[in-house]
């Protein structure tokens, strides 16, 4: 597989003790277990699973929110202000991603495990390649900020996607891709009041529904679990199949995120998680400015002008 390469650290934090564990969290989830159980409940009852963890309020929100979060088409003179500030900006630097890399063929699965506070990307992935996991390796994003936009960019202000060529979910017929996240997590999460704000990107629709993935022409359901997975050395995980599309790109098929209930948040919050997870869902690697919610740690939460104005050109063609 061809991506963005170059392999770097950008942190000197270490690795702390990794174990499993039962804590305040619940007890100790095997993740890739727990994916087994949840693609078997898929293939067996749909979208809507049994003994899912009580949601809260989550229940109750609808799936779209256009009223509070409407479609913010991104208009010259932001795109302008954007530049200058791309261009001012001072805390700029490369940024790296852990990435699990596998194919078959045409279809390749990518998995973007994001490090728990206090753990480096070279020390996760040091750490996951201990675990047994195959085709483990450090992708870099260069800092530099780039401003010509077009459909197949991979780059606008310091916003990246996490793969070059880009890879994008398909259209299935629909004006725009359609993506349900359905949300397994606990009450911990507030996942529902994350995905509005991805909602807002005009090219791609994001809905949100608890334990119901609904049975619509050309929807992608994206199922979000949680749990205690110990100190695995992440808080967050991305999976994503794809195969190989037009113009060297590639059509999402599938997707799951995994969210760590195991660590305490301190100098992050879980809206930030959770909102940087699902970035990586729609086609977000990334973002090398400091402090962005796509940067690899940070406690910002919302989604930024860069990284809507580059997943708006992403989505500006039909992906069908």
């Amino acid at each position: 597989m061809k991506t963005i390469v170059n392999m770097a650290l950008l942190s000197s934090l270490a690795l702390g003790c990794v174990g499993q564990d039962e804590s305040s969290s619940g007890p100790f989830i095997d993740p890739d277990e727990q994916i087994r159980d949840a693609l078997a409940k898929r293939a067996r009852y749909g979208g809507t699973w049994p003994d899912v963890p009580e949601p809260g309020e989550k229940r109750w929100h609808p799936e779209t929110n256009l009223r509070d979060y409407p479609k913010l088409p991104t208009t010259d003179a932001e795109r302008v202000a954007i530049a200058e500030r791309a261009a001012s900006a001072a805390r700029a630097a490369p940024t790296v991603e852990v990435m699990q890399i596998e194919t078959d063929g045409n279809k390749i699965t990518v998995r973007i495990y994001d490090p728990a506070p206090g753990v480096t990307p070279e020390a996760l992935a040091d750490e996951l390649r201990a675990s047994g996991k195959q085709g483990v390796q450090l992708v870099t994003h260069a800092a530099e900020e780039v401003n010509n936009l077009g459909p197949n960019s991979c780059t606008y202000g310091y916003a990246k996607t996490w793969n070059c060529p880009v890879a994008y979910w398909a259209n299935n017929g629909r004006s725009n891709p359609w993506v349900i996240f359905n949300d397994h997590s606990s009450a911990q999460w507030p996942v529902s009041s994350v995905v509005p704000k991805w909602n807002q990107v005009v090219g791609i629709d994001s809905g949100y529904r608890w334990n119901a993935c609904p049975l619509s022409t050309g929807a992608w359901c994206v199922d979000v679990v949680s749990g205690n997975y110990g100190d695995t050395g992440w808080e967050g995980m991305t999976h994503l199949s794809m195969e190989l599309g037009g113009n060297g790109g590639r059509f999402l098929s599938g997707a799951w995120v995994q969210l760590n209930e195991r660590h305490t948040p301190m100098g992050w919050t879980r809206n930030n998680t959770a909102t940087h997870e699902l970035g990586h869902i729609l086609g977000l690697g990334h973002n090398s400015f400091v402090g962005d919610v796509m940067w690899g740690a940070s406690m910002r939460e919302d989604i930024g002008g860069e990284n809507r104005t580059l997943l708006e050109s992403l989505y500006s063609i039909g992906r069908d």
